[in-house]
C-alpha cells in the first residue's frame, strides 16, 4: 500500500481531517472491488472490511447505504423494515448518481446527495475496521466508534442468516455440458465448445466465467487487432454479484459484468442437484444467432 494520490481519495482524506478522524487514506496497486480482495491486500480478515452495500428505496428512490462487516450478507428484508420502505435494485448508474462514487469505492462519507445510512452491529467486535475511500483501490482505517460518529448512523442487525439451502450450493463448479432446447420444435442442440467455471461463496457472492468457440490468441497485448478484441469479447461471459438460493431457484444479482448491459440485472436459474453435479436451467429467451425461443441447460461438476 502507498499514500493516496487519486483526487477522490485525497478529498476523502480532507473530509476525515475536517471531522477530526486521525486516519491516513492509502491506495493499492490495483483495484479491490470485493471484501476478500481488500482484506488480502491489507492483511486483515474479511470481517474487518467495512463494505458499503447500496440499496434504492422503491417509492422515494433514495439511496440507502449499509456499512456491513465484510463476511456478512445483508438482509434486504431487515433493511427495508429499518428504513420503513420497500427496496429496489441499485444498479451501477444509480450508485454513481446518488453517492458520487462507483461500486467498490463507496465510502461512509462525502456523498453527492443525502442518503440513509445503517451500520452493521457486528463491526463493533473489532478494534479497527477498514472502509473504502472513494475509489476501488483506496481505503482508510478507523475505529467503530469513529465510524458511528462520522456517519451519525445507528448500529443495527442487518445480517442475513445463512439457510440450509445456501450451504448446499456453496463451492466452485466446472462446466461439463451445455444444451439448448428449441421451444417451437423441441429439438435439442449440444454445445461442445463451451467451458468455464461458476463459484458460489459462503459470503453470498458468486462469480461465473464461461468461454466458447475457437478463441484467437493475440501475438501480444500491444499488437492485438480490433477483430481479435471483438472475438475475445463475443466468446466470453463473465460477471459477479450477490446470489440468493431457496433450494429450487438461484438468483444472480449482478453488480459487475464483462458487458454493462447485464450490470444491475437479476438472472434466475432453476437448480437441480445430483451428487456433486448442479444443473442450471435458464428461462426461455431468444437465441442470438436466429432469434428462436430456447431454454439453455448447463451442467456443472463440483471441483473438489
Amino acid at each position: 500500500m502507498k499514500p493516496a494520490t487519486h483526487p477522490t481519495a485525497l478529498r476523502i482524506q480532507r473530509l476525515l481531517a475536517d471531522a477530526k478522524v486521525n486516519s491516513d487514506v492509502v491506495e493499492f496497486e490495483q483495484q479491490t472491488r470485493t471484501s476478500a480482495e481488500a482484506a488480502a491486500a491489507i492483511g486483515c480478515t474479511v470481517a474487518e472490511i467495512a463494505k458499503s452495500v447500496v440499496f434504492r428505496t422503491k417509492v422515494t428512490r433514495q439511496a440507502v447505504i449499509v456499512v456491513a462487516s465484510g463476511d456478512n450478507r445483508v438482509s434486504e428484508k431487515k433493511v427495508a423494515k429499518l428504513v420503513g420502505e420497500e427496496l429496489g435494485r441499485a444498479d451501477a448508474d444509480f450508485v454513481r448518481e446518488s453517492t458520487g462514487f462507483v461500486i467498490g469505492g463507496v465510502p461512509p462519507l462525502g456523498h453527492a446527495n443525502p442518503v440513509q445510512m445503517l451500520l452493521d452491529a457486528d463491526l463493533q467486535r473489532f478494534e479497527r475496521v477498514w472502509a473504502a475511500a472513494g475509489t476501488p483501490f483506496s481505503v482508510f482505517p478507523l475505529t467503530p466508534a469513529e465510524l458511528s460518529r462520522l456517519t451519525g448512523a445507528s448500529w443495527s442487525d442487518i445480517r442475513l442468516e445463512a439457510s440450509p439451502a445456501h450451504a448446499q450450493l456453496e463451492g466452485t463448479y466446472r462446466l461439463i455440458s451445455t444444451t439448448a432446447r428449441i421451444l417451437e420444435t423441441g429439438q435439442e442442440e449440444r454445445y461442445g465448445d463451451e467451458t468455464g467455471y461458476i463459484t458460489y461463496g459462503k459470503d453470498g457472492r458468486m462469480f461465473v466465467l464461461l468461454v466458447r468457440g475457437k478463441r484467437p490468441k493475440p501475438e501480444s497485448l500491444d499488437k492485438m487487432t480490433d477483430q481479435e478484441r471483438v472475438e475475445l469479447f463475443r466468446t466470453v461471459t463473465a460477471y459477479s454479484g450477490r446470489y440468493t438460493f431457496d433450494g429450487k431457484t438461484v438468483e444472480h444479482h449482478i453488480d459487475i459484468s464483462w458487458n454493462e448491459i447485464f450490470t444491475g440485472m437479476i438472472l434466475r436459474r432453476e437448480v437441480k442437484r445430483d451428487g456433486n453435479r448442479v444443473t442450471l436451467t435458464t428461462p426461455a429467451s431468444p437465441r442470438g444467432k436466429d432469434g428462436k425461443m430456447s431454454v439453455r441447460t448447463l451442467v456443472f461438476e463440483k471441483v473438489e
